[in-house]
């Protein structure tokens, strides 16, 4: 895996959806490169979520790289990124091709065992990747680099597995080396430049369908709230930015850091509004009112909540590690304290409708939406994924799952061949998941994207009064306008 004298390390986020174009800044190339750039290395970034011409942009650097590094999450992207390595290695046999981010965490023998992969990274990847970087750079082995698999001779070496390191340790993240006005999404409700950002790592619970459990075991781990409000204080100057998203999986851990948080950002004089940031309703349960008060003070509009079912028999199988009165009274505290929530909800758990709550889980939307109308909704139909408590499960079930990098290439959110439900049970949750609920129950969201659209507006007008009365009737059968809508409505992007 040797190379000549090169000094600039190429880091790619392939396409996520083959014709979505929402994008949000790729956090985790950004976080790799940070030490990288900290240590003097050339960078390339390339997000091939906005850089229409990217191959040929790779393309044209590989004489002076060092190493490429491809990183991805199961599904599309692993497609998209065997695309980008094939065109690497045609033009550069000698290229070393470096994959880290979700999928080869949770999948690691798997993916180092194709002819594109020289090396897999399994856990953070700052340390990792510099350390790989800087073998390469003087000709050496990877052996010894921990959390690294390569190849050695065509023969797998697996390292040491790297211990969880505590993310104050690395450097922020380098927003400077993306063009970061691709990225500000305007019209949101948190402002009109507003960017995406992580305070922490990892999550203490144990979801059964989440691979946190897997890559990060359980463990959790976040910035100073000092460094917080210093890292949003320089976007709010450096890049205007009116708003910040938070992708944390779990941003209310630690209820003293929120309340350091709050307060720096008040301090501050930020101008900045902050939200859809994960959280477990026993955390937020927990928060009393004056802390309440000082989060909406600091600019606090919304939060994401996984309720996942209306089962409690669904979740205590998931082990979700909260009852579905727990959801009920999250709803209302929010409510009083003006924070909109983001409901996630996910169908096809289980094999038939009974045993998956579907008939509960409709009806814990409708309470929701009961309490609070502004409350988003969001379904999901359920697919296995690899590393996570309920895969296993799903195999003994009978479902095939794929035993190649390629065949977890074509796990998309919203393909229903790799569900456990039953085939006409399937058959309600599409048009359900697909177009019902997202009419029905997503008014708010959706309304904003078509205001300045008569047409867009009428449609969905049309559409939303149909999907309402179904849903509020439970009501699916002969799905006339689900069909409607795949043949007129989708050309206008009422849902997308």
């Amino acid at each position: 895996m040797g190379n000549n004298i090169r000094k600039t390390v190429i880091l790619i986020h392939p396409r996520v959806h083959p014709t979505s174009e929402y994008c949000q800044v790729p956090l985790g190339i950004l976080a790799v490169a940070g030490p990288l750039e900290k240590a003097g290395y050339g960078l390339l970034l390339v997000d091939a979520m906005v850089d229409r011409d990217y191959k040929n942009k790779i393309l044209g650097r590989l004489d002076d790289a060092i190493c490429v590094g491809i990183s991805c999450m199961t599904g599309y992207q692993i497609q998209n990124g065997l695309e980008i390595a094939k065109a690497i290695k045609e033009k550069d046999p000698s290229i070393t091709i470096v994959w880290g981010g979700w999928h080869p965490c949770v999948a690691p023998e798997q993916t180092i065992a194709h002819p594109l992969v020289d090396a897999v990274v399994v856990g953070q990847g700052e340390t990792a990747m510099l350390e790989i970087t800087r073998c390469l750079e003087n000709f050496l082995p990877l052996r010894g680099i921990k959390g690294v698999f390569y190849k050695e001779n065509g023969v797998v070496v697996k390292n040491e597995a790297r211990s969880f390191e505590d993310i104050n340790s690395f450097p922020p993240i380098p927003y400077h080396l993306v063009d970061v006005e691709k990225y500000l999404i305007k019209g949101d409700e948190l402002g009109n430049r507003v960017i995406n950002f992580i305070s922490s790592r990892g999550c203490p619970f144990q979801c059964g369908f989440c691979a946190e459990f897997k890559v990060n075991k359980r463990r959790w781990s976040a910035l100073s709230a000092e460094r917080v409000v210093s890292e949003i204080e320089t976007l709010v100057t450096s890049y205007k930015v009116d708003g910040v998203i938070f992708n944390d999986s779990n941003f209310f851990v630690d209820k003293s850091r929120v309340e350091r948080i709050c307060r720096g950002i008040i301090s501050r004089n930020l101008a900045v509004k902050w939200g859809k940031a994960n959280g477990h309703p026993r955390h937020l349960l927990n928060y009393d009112s004056g802390l309440w008060s000082l989060m909406h003070k600091s600019g606090l509009r919304s939060i994401l909540i996984g309720a996942e079912s209306g089962s409690q028999q669904v979740l205590d199988l998931i082990r979700k590690d909260c009852t579905v009165e727990e959801i009920e009274r999250l709803a209302k505290l929010c409510r009083q304290f003006g924070v909109k929530i983001w409901y996630s909800f996910i169908l096809g758990l289980f094999p038939d409708p009974v045993s998956d709550g579907f008939g509960q889980t409709l009806a814990l939307i409708k309470t929701i939406k009961s309490i609070d109308p502004d409350s988003e909704v969001l379904v999901f139909s359920y697919i296995v994924y690899p590393g996570t408590p309920l895969y296993e499960r799903a195999g003994r079930l009978g479902l095939v799952q794929p035993s190649t990098l390629e065949g977890w290439a074509g796990y998309i959110l919203d393909n229903t061949n790799c569900s456990l439900a039953e085939k006409s049970y399937q058959q309600i949750l599409e048009p359900l998941v697909d177009f019902y609920l997202p009419l029905a129950y997503r008014l708010n969201a959706l309304k904003i994207r078509m205001h300045n659209s008569v047409i867009k507006s009428l449609l969905f007008t049309f559409f939303h009064e149909l999907a309402l009365f179904r849903c509020e009737h439970n009501l699916f059968s002969l799905p006339w306008e689900w069909y409607l809508y795949k043949h007129i409505g989708r050309r206008f992007k009422l849902l997308s």
